[in-house]
């Protein structure tokens, strides 16, 4: 009974603590106004529970623009170029494709949320990057998909569109750590909270 009652313990410690996670964030579609008359538009990481652990002073802030303008205190806000998902390989998982641009708050004028049925994705510390080369192949089923433990808390998918390699091949140029010259095979690393 005793272990029983550690348990729930321990559960409902974990879910506590996934509240407020400071390694997990959300996408959000926006634009952005630059001092230059410049428009981008682009994916930014967010979560508002990073506000609570902040040294800012958010009181009497009420649009988005300034309220992550204080957060980032001038510094660089990272843009992601375009961020979709990959259901048939991998169901509610954000990857970035392509250019990820940094933009230095000084010289930004508003931010604007905007729609995108690609906002509100969620992950924890990093999120997924490929090349379009690399998504042209993820838009089709790879032959197969080989998991393993990735760094930290996190699961590494490596999905394989070559003919040339079999699951145990692959399998063991993985474990030996021979993965960089890999033809047609594609790492997506998947961090948890």
């Amino acid at each position: 009974m005793r272990i029983v009652k550690i348990l729930i313990l321990l559960l409902t410690l974990q879910n506590t603590a996934k509240a407020d996670c400071l390694a997990c964030w959300e996408t959000q579609f926006i634009q952005i106004e630059q001092n230059n008359g410049s428009i981008e538009k682009g994916y930014m990481l967010w979560n508002k529970v990073w506000l609570s652990e902040s040294k800012g002073n958010y009181v009497g802030l009420t649009s988005f623009c300034d309220t992550i303008a204080e957060f980032l205190n001038n510094n660089d806000l990272k843009i992601y170029k375009k961020i979709r998902t990959f259901d048939h390989i991998l169901p509610s998982v954000p990857i970035s494709i392509g250019d990820v641009k940094l933009i230095n708050m000084e010289n930004v004028i508003n931010l604007t949320k905007l729609e995108s049925k690609f906002n509100n994705l969620q992950g924890a510390i990093f999120i997924p990057q490929i090349t379009e080369q690399q998504e042209k192949l993820m838009l089709t089923k790879p032959i197969f998909i080989y998991k393993t433990f990735g760094e930290g808390l996190s699961d590494a998918y490596y999905l394989n569109y070559n003919p040339r390699y079999n699951e145990e091949d692959l399998k063991k140029m993985i474990e030996s750590g021979r993965t960089e010259n890999l033809v047609k095979v594609i790492k997506i690393e998947v961090h948890y909270d």
